[in-house]
């Protein structure tokens, strides 16, 4: 109670005597004015330094619609002012409204006080543009999903456009250098400068082409790097087979050859389902549990970890057959059971194998439920891991290629 009467006390004295009691103040108004009508959509970001560190603030101005970006509630200090378009290069805004490079360092600052601050108007240069075409070894063009210009030093927005043509075109980039990537046959690629001209490829330095504010540079035709010395970016299962060559699955020839057509043997499925496993931790048995495969043959340890999961189970007399080719129909059950035992959902409901039922009519003109394996070529086609030929036949006794072999293993890395 006394505490109470002491703050009446006091309140009532400065009363008297004229003293206002303390308030917040309201701040200040910064008014940023921006030119150029025909530049696309802009942001102006506003950020207090020093002792107004924590203000922070954006306006949205719509392209054609240049408003004033207005900013209330500033106090007293300095303040940085950021501009940047869809079409432009990002700027720092000085307190005369010139624009300055991102790069500036340090930034300027506009000072604001008690009183509304305005500035600009503010003009951006024209960026500067990048364009060329995307193709392979054999100059097709190839389809990128995106293809990106990341400023180096981090002071520009990444940019990106779509190039599913080949062809592709950037703009609003600014005089400083850029890592250009594209996003094509499943894997991110970037420029670099091969022997004999610009390249996109999963290694090497980037390559930071020249550019100039306003005009285009055009790096004209970029070659995308076969994945093997034999597959183009735009052949058949590219996609697939850069994926398993990026994932240690298969490694082509010592000639730099894959092979895509060449059927796959039953000790290179071996290895490729033992690698898509993890290369899991496994001690090869002293004595082999085929008659035909001793300890010293070729991809032991994987032949034997695929029994050893009941993957395979070889044949009635105890052979393996390494040097087999591995028919369409095999392929399929070596792929259903890996699933089983060593697919990602294993051991859970979410499998795609565990109480699969096999349908009642078939899904292939040549098969019927009848046909040996005709549960796991039917989960092959109802999981679209194939999609079988084109005169919906499956065609189980045909070899299966190291291409298509890629394929199914890229479908059913998810299972």
């Amino acid at each position: 109670m006394r505490r109470v009467l002491s703050v009446i006390v006091v309140a009532l004295l400065a009363a008297c005597i004229g003293i206002a009691p303390a308030m917040a103040a309201p701040g200040t108004r910064l008014t940023v004015v921006l030119a150029d009508p025909d530049a696309g959509r802009a942001f102006v970001n506003v950020s207090g330094v020093g002792e107004v560190e924590g203000y922070r603030s954006s306006a949205v101005i719509a392209q054609g619609a240049r408003e004033p970006a207005v900013f209330l509630g500033l106090q007293p200090g300095r303040y940085s002012v950021q501009v940047s378009f869809d079409d432009r290069p990002t700027v720092w805004v000085a307190p005369d409204g010139r624009s300055l490079p991102r790069t500036t360092a340090p930034p300027p600052l506009v000072e604001v006080g008690t009183s509304p601050v305005s500035v600009g108007p503010v003009t951006v240069p024209a960026g500067a543009g990048l364009t060329g075409r995307l193709v392979d070894s054999a100059g097709a063009p190839v389809q990128a999903m995106n293809v990106y210009a990341t400023a180096q030093d981090l002071s520009q927005p990444t940019r990106i456009t779509s190039g599913t043509s080949g062809a592709f075109g950037l703009s609003g980039l600014a005089e400083t250098g850029y890592t250009v990537e594209a996003d094509v046959i499943g894997q991110r690629y970037r420029l670099v400068e091969g022997p004999h001209g610009l390249v996109m490829s999963r290694t090497g330095d980037p390559f930071a082409p020249g550019l100039a504010l306003g005009s285009t540079t055009d790096l004209g035709d970029v070659i995308v790097r076969d994945v093997f010395a034999d597959v183009r970016a735009t052949n058949q299962f590219s996609t697939e087979i850069a994926w398993a060559r990026e994932g240690g699955i298969v490694n082509g020839y010592d000639d730099g050859s894959f092979r895509p057509r060449a059927p796959v043997n039953r000790d290179a499925m071996a290895a490729f389902l033992y690698r898509m496993a993890g290369r899991p931790f496994f001690d090869p048995p002293a004595v082999s549990p085929f008659v035909d495969v001793p300890p010293s043959a070729a991809f032991y340890r994987e032949i034997t970890w695929l029994a050893s999961t009941g993957i395979s189970t070889g044949w009635p007399d105890g052979t393996f057959r390494p040097l087999q080719p591995v028919a369409r129909d095999a392929m399929s059950a070596f792929l259903f059971r890996y699933v089983s035992v060593a697919g990602h959902w294993r051991g859970t409901s979410q499998s795609t194998t565990a109480g699969f039922q096999a349908p009642s009519t078939s899904p292939f003109t040549d098969l019927t439920t009848s046909t040996p394996f005709f549960r796991e070529m039917a989960w092959m086609s109802y999981r679209s891991v194939s999609t079988g030929y084109p005169d919906g036949s499956f065609r189980p006794s045909d070899p299966v290629q190291r291409d298509a072999v890629a394929a199914f293993l890229h479908r059913s890395r998810g299972f």
